[in-house]
């Protein structure tokens, strides 16, 4: 899996590094990639400054992921929800960063929650969309989503400043284990969310 994503942080660095950061680390969802690269990148701009707004980046990347693992599934002629559950990390799982998970890893289980409504939610959707004439179509879909909390010293995360020196501007997927930001004051300045221009493709 390849991931690239560029965002516009403003004229300050505020908290785009920590974004450039965790987007890369959270991109390949709870399943296991054996092969992955991603980079983030926080691109200065004369805008007004920007930041994350309570996901820090991952729930885009996670919606283009989980997009990626649609297209996966139907041209492997797979069951969307069979497909995750397939590809989902259990206990033992190395994540794309080297963290190892002994234990406590539930993806599996959730999907398997889901299995029945999965089911009875995809033969509504058919028959109704056989009877209507109309333009109205349904549909079903899945998504998983993963989000890390914790903080590792040996892998710190860049907090908001003026001052931020460009070596975090980039940032790849290279490091970082338990990762966690640290949330503004209240007598911080409040940010504004910037949209993601996110690319990804499959690769061998």
């Amino acid at each position: 899996m390849v991931f690239e994503g560029d965002f516009n942080t403003g004229a300050y660095a505020s908290w785009g590094p920590t974004v450039a950061n965790r987007v890369p680390v959270h991109a390949s969802g709870p399943y296991v990639v054996p092969n992955y690269r991603a980079i983030g990148r926080a691109i200065h701009s004369n805008g007004p400054t920007s930041g994350a707004f309570r996901g820090f980046g991952v729930p885009q990347a996670a919606i283009l992921q989980e997009t990626l693992y649609d297209e996966l599934a139907l041209k492997l002629g797979q069951d969307r929800l069979a497909f995750r559950k397939l590809n989902a990390m259990r206990d033992g799982a190395v994540t794309a960063t080297g963290q190892l998970l002994e234990a406590g890893v539930g993806i599996v289980e959730c999907l398997e929650a889901l299995e029945a409504p999965w089911q009875e939610a995809l033969l509504a959707a058919a028959a109704f969309n056989e009877a209507e004439s109309g333009p109205l179509r349904q549909g079903v879909g899945v998504a998983s989503c993963w989000y890390g909390c914790g903080k590792h010293l040996a892998a710190p995360i860049p907090r908001p400043s003026r001052s931020e020196s460009p070596r975090w501007a980039r940032s790849c997927c290279t490091r970082a284990l338990r990762t966690s930001v640290k949330a503004p004051t209240r007598s911080s300045p409040r940010s504004v969310p910037t949209p993601w221009a996110c690319r990804s493709a499959a690769s061998d």
